[in-house]
């Protein structure tokens, strides 16, 4: 590796800190590409984040029901990817789902919400609580309260459009780890023929479960834990099955190599929340992806699946 140009930096976005390193990249094409694609990132934030006032999200989020809401044409893309993603799911990955997430999210330790609050949310989550008109490019909502979350697809969302504008520089060998969730790996490793991406046991984090051999490819993580510890909180209660209304309460974890990062992202959480027979029968339907499956049983027992389609 002596001698070869590589380039590191990071910004924060989307919650997060993303690393760019990019390989064999003169200094000055180098530092442009990075300015062009931290911007980019930055700039779909601004738009698809649920939190930033004013963000073409929020402006959908607020719109009132019976009234048809104008969409941004950049995120009448994406919604209609996501359409897509709920439909091929079932309805168990639902950008619509805010309420139940909601609901959830913020709860301590042993505490639930009743049936009537996860009925009630249940009721404002779901495309069917939704009218498309894609001509105008409009949406309208059969009733108050439904709102968009794109937290599940954001990044693989950025992480595509990053892998689009390396490729129109020109930069060929690249890796860049989005809160290490998100990896995109293009090209190959300055040592080998590949870049390897290592999937560390979440309960012993120096322990690799897997390494998947990436190039040209996005490997997306899902999971429900938080750290090393067994201890009640470290379930996370921000997966919600949209179905039932209950979230995902198994320790588990799902990773994903594809050469979409939005595809990955999309089979990463729906995996999660599948339960085995679900998956039996959606699994055949993916090609050209690897898929590993970890159930966590204890802290020293933990079975592992691995699909290649």
């Amino acid at each position: 590796m002596a001698g070869i140009p590589v380039f590191n930096q990071s910004f924060f976005a989307m919650g997060t800190r993303c690393e760019i390193v990019l390989v064999n990249t003169g200094a000055e094409l180098a530092e442009r590409t990075f300015r062009l694609i931290s911007n980019e990132v930055i700039g779909l934030e601004n738009l698809m984040s649920r939190f930033i006032p004013g963000s073409a999200l929020v402006l959908l989020n607020e719109g009132k029901a019976g009234q048809w809401l104008p969409v941004h044409d950049e995120l009448w893309d994406i919604l209609i990817v996501c359409r897509d993603f709920y439909n091929r799911s079932s309805g168990l990955f639902d950008v619509t789902a805010w309420p139940l997430i909601h609901l959830w999210k913020n709860r301590s330790a042993g505490s639930s919400p009743d049936e009537s609050e996860i009925s009630y949310a249940r009721s404002l989550s779901g495309f069917d609580k939704l009218e498309f008109d894609p001509v105008s490019k409009r949406v309208l909502k059969k009733t108050d309260g439904v709102e968009f979350d794109l937290g599940a697809i954001g990044k693989g969302i950025a992480l595509d459009r990053m892998k689009k504008r390396l490729t129109e520089n020109g930069i060929k060998q690249a890796f860049i780890s989005f809160g290490e969730s998100s990896v995109l790996a293009m090209g190959t490793h300055p040592a080998g023929e590949y870049w390897p991406v290592g999937i560390p046991n979440a309960l012993k984090p120096q322990e690799n479960l897997h390494v998947f051999k990436a190039s040209d490819q996005v490997i997306t993580t899902s999971g429900t834990i938080l750290n090393s510890s067994f201890r009640h909180d470290v379930i996370r209660q921000h997966i919600v099955n949209p179905v039932s209304g209950l979230p995902v309460t198994e320790m588990k974890m799902v990773s994903v190599k594809s050469s979409s990062a939005v595809f990955g992202e999309f089979l990463s959480t729906t995996l999660l929340i599948m339960n085995f027979g679900e998956r039996k029968e959606f699994l055949p339907k993916i090609k050209k992806t690897e898929i590993l499956i970890i159930n966590y049983n204890s802290d020293s027992e933990l079975e592992k699946e691995f699909f290649i389609l």
